[in-house]
């Protein structure tokens, strides 16, 4: 209504935005966020047309430069650089990586460790990781490709499919996972438990390596042509 009944009529770039933001909130649930964000000013224009101008005084010039400086000192002292968990004491680190240079820029969940294993250790073949973990791991191994990211659009249906089958865990898992050849899995045990399962009781399959709610998984073939140890938790 304050679109069609306002004074001033929207501009072709005000429709633009609208349709076209509203269409992707229409397509998916995570793009409702971006319309909700657009809508708010536009129609904040529109209802000022309707209410009666008021006039402030404006500020001192020193005054304005003190809340400017306060602003900047706020938005410089919260950039991810300067660490400012770090004023929230020790107790808040809880939430964050455990180990690794960024881990105060990193959430507890972030699989620091196991990708650091997987960068010490090259295993040839493909990989398969959960999709809140691939973000991280494409990150720090750029050159080991995921079996499916975030970027859900990206991928169809099918490849989301097999995802899944592959993510609960059932007996078709093992059939996708030699279907496509995988290698290695690094699995979530809070939301892959049955996979983790699955695989500690099939031949051929060990545990290399775990820590907390991560563990590793790879062909025990593998395993056997290396030189190095490994922990006690490894199946051969």
């Amino acid at each position: 209504m304050l679109l069609a009944l306002g004074r001033q009529r929207p501009s072709s770039v005000d429709l633009f935005w609208y349709c076209g933001l509203g269409w992707l909130g229409f397509d998916g649930v995570r793009y409702v966020v971006w319309f909700t964000l657009l809508l708010t000013p536009l129609p904040a224009e529109r209802l000022a047309l309707l209410l009666p101008e008021r006039r402030h005084a404006p500020l001192p010039g020193a005054m304005s430069a003190v809340i400017i400086a306060l602003l900047a000192t706020l938005v410089v002292g919260t950039l991810p650089w300067f660490l400012p968990i770090r004023l929230l004491g020790s107790a808040a680190e809880a939430n964050f990586a455990t180990a690794g240079p960024y881990r105060l820029l990193l959430d507890s969940n972030t699989p620091v460790a196991a990708t650091e294993w997987l960068a010490q250790h090259d295993i040839p073949g493909r990989f398969w990781t959960d999709m809140s973990f691939s973000s991280y791991t494409i990150w720090r191994l750029p050159h080991k490709q995921v079996f499916a990211d975030l970027r859900a659009e990206l991928f169809p249906l099918s490849i989301w499919e097999e995802y899944f089958t592959i993510a609960q865990g059932g007996p078709e898992s093992l059939v996708v996972i030699e279907r496509w050849n995988i290698s290695h899995l690094l699995i979530d045990l809070w939301n892959q438990p049955a996979l983790a399962q699955r695989l500690s009781q099939t031949p051929g399959w060990c545990e290399a390596f775990r820590e907390d709610r991560m563990v590793i998984f790879v062909r025990c073939e593998w395993l056997r042509s290396q030189s190095w140890k490994y922990a006690p938790a490894a199946r051969w």
